[in-house]
């Protein structure tokens, strides 16, 4: 993607965040707003999209461990980019221990979070 097809896609998820009332689908976008700040490197607008989906994930009952889980990496992910080491293996923690939680324990993503982990190690 080039700078202005990220830009264009912030603005469809806006307008589509202020219309939105379902939790689910709210949360969501606000987590697709995070993917895209992150690839702009614009780290602390994208830790805001991501604890906001992580608010409406709590408060939803519905939402699942894995894509609770997910969230988390997607945080850890950032704070790695921002080389905050201790944070990132904090929140690849809690999306392994929330996999680990999961009555179906999604041992693909389970994989993928320690794969993440030792990256940040190496």
């Amino acid at each position: 993607f080039q700078l202005d097809q990220w830009n264009l896609a912030e603005q469809f998820y806006l307008i589509h965040l202020a219309r939105e009332t379902s939790l689910q689908t709210r949360a969501t976008v606000l987590n697709n707003l995070g993917l895209i700040k992150t690839e702009l490197k614009e780290y602390k607008e994208a830790l805001d999209y991501f604890e906001q989906t992580a608010k409406l994930e709590e408060d939803d009952k519905s939402v699942n461990a894995q894509d609770r889980a997910l969230n988390y990496n997607n945080m850890a992910t950032v704070y790695y980019r921002q080389n905050r080491i201790t944070d990132a293996m904090d929140y690849y923690q809690r999306a392994i221990d929330l996999v680990d939680k999961a009555p179906d324990q999604n041992q693909e993503m389970r994989a993928t979070l320690y794969n993440n982990m030792a990256t940040v190690l190496n």
